[in-house]
């Protein structure tokens, strides 16, 4: 490795392995500049471990563009505002399961109940399919959704398991693969019932899809129907990222929440307080309802800034200009560290804390702008920042307005990084799982 530069303020630190040129970006200003720049979209080599085709998480160039474009209308606030139902129904099942749980006592697992939702209501929301995940032998999938993001991070980072062989010879690849094939297959039974109902559809009323309600499967089955050589494959990958990328985000985050609100009991007890004097019927709250939350909010961001992806990196297509920089040559990997940028100290007033006061207006206005960036930013931010927000906070006031979760294992802490067992998936997870116990606050609770 060579240094090259390592510019004051701590804007950008670059260097080379090999012939590869890597600039760490630290400074938000900085860090807008690049992830803003229109040939800075693309994704590095990195994300090819996850060995599958180019759909939107991992495709770049012209490709890219034609995905986000022909995605975007199902992530509309028309859709995603249409969810109360959907919450209803599928929460159902996860109360349930946790009044199960209160009543022995014992400590469990949250994310092996949360996952099972999460995944029905993205089933529901953008495909149009009823997977009823929560009532099969499910524990298989969850394992599946979960080791994904693990195996992906754990090559990426880990440079003896990136060349092919070796990552073969270790079993590793055997793992991923199965893994990978438990979604695929998963997700072909979700094709084959939605292609059936839009093929019923097409017989009674001449339409492929419900009127006024073209749901992200709807679009990707549309292009499918139109496309000359019709890739099964691609589809099925296509339909299953939305499924691992979306759902095992949120449950992570609620898990986080839920998990959270027991680690630190006046967290807890403030949300509670917040619940119970602003919503009136709090175990079927709304999203209108939950827009009203105000700590509610502090606290989701809070937990965003210390467990989200742990970092981002982009590849610049052209030598680009940054401002106070200079000239930063094509080809160019760039890496945002967010678990740094979210802890800095000139930033932060209690960086490795969890203060959710951080997010208070007064607060939120001494920071730049981009010191907080949890979905990214740029032409490849994350589309479904507001289905993921939104969703954490109904399932999060649903669940601790029916339930005290207080922590198994997990004492209130400091610093995270140092006095907890985390690794890194799409998030930053607890390698033991979120243990809790749960009790019921209210024996009438439906």
């Amino acid at each position: 490795m060579r240094t090259m530069d390592y510019y004051s303020r701590h804007k950008m630190f670059r260097f080379y392995i090999g012939r590869n040129h890597y600039a760490v970006l630290a400074d938000p200003q900085t860090i807008q500049s690049v992830l803003r720049n229109p040939n800075c979209y693309d994704k590095d080599v990195t994300y090819n471990f996850l060995g599958i085709p180019d759909v939107l998480f991992t495709a770049n160039g012209e490709p890219w563009v034609k995905e986000r474009k022909a995605a975007s209308p199902g992530f509309s606030p028309r859709i995603i505002s249409a969810m109360d139902p959907i919450y209803s129904d599928r929460t159902r099942g996860l109360m349930s399961a946790l009044r199960k749980r209160a009543a022995t006592g014992e400590a469990f697992n949250l994310i092996e109940h949360i996952l099972p939702m999460a995944i029905d209501t993205i089933s529901d929301t953008f495909m149009g399919v009823s997977l009823d995940m929560q009532a099969r032998d499910n524990a298989k999938y969850v394992q599946a959704f979960l080791r994904i993001p693990d195996l992906f991070i754990e090559r990426a980072i880990i440079p003896v398991y990136q060349p092919e062989i070796i990552y073969s010879l270790t079993g590793k690849k055997k793992e991923y693969q199965s893994c990978l094939n438990l979604v695929l297959a998963m997700t072909r039974e979700v094709l084959e019932k939605k292609m059936e109902h839009r093929a019923e559809l097409n017989k009674t009323s001449g339409a492929s899809y419900e009127a006024g309600r073209k749901l992200y499967l709807d679009i990707l089955l549309d292009k499918f129907e139109a496309s000359e050589k019709k890739d099964m494959t691609l589809l099925t990958y296509e339909a299953g990222e939305m499924f691992v990328a979306g759902s095992v985000t949120v449950a992570t985050m609620v898990s986080w929440v839920c998990l959270l609100s027991g680690v630190f009991p006046e967290v807890g007890d403030k949300l509670r307080e917040e619940i119970d004097s602003c919503v009136e019927d709090a175990p079927n709250a709304t999203i209108e309802d939950c827009a009203k939350l105000e700590y509610l909010d502090l606290v989701v961001k809070e937990a965003l800034r210390h467990f989200t992806v742990p970092f981002i990196s982009r590849v610049a297509k052209k030598d680009i200009q940054v401002p106070d920089i200079g000239t930063v040559p094509e080809n160019t990997r760039f890496l945002v560290f967010l678990l740094n940028l979210h802890h800095d100290a000139r930033y932060w007033e209690k960086p490795y804390e969890f203060y959710p006061e951080h997010f208070l207006p007064e607060n939120v206005e001494k920071r730049p702008k981009y010191a907080y960036i949890p979905f990214s930013i740029g032409m490849r931010d994350c589309p479904g920042a507001k289905y993921t927000i939104q969703t954490m906070k109904v399932q999060v006031v649903r669940i601790l307005s029916q339930f005290k979760i207080s922590s198994a294992r997990m004492k209130p802490w400091k610093n995270p990084y140092l006095e907890l067992s985390l690794g890194f998936g799409f998030t930053v997870v607890p390698t033991r799982g979120w243990l809790v116990t749960a009790e019921l606050r209210n024996q009438s609770s439906d």
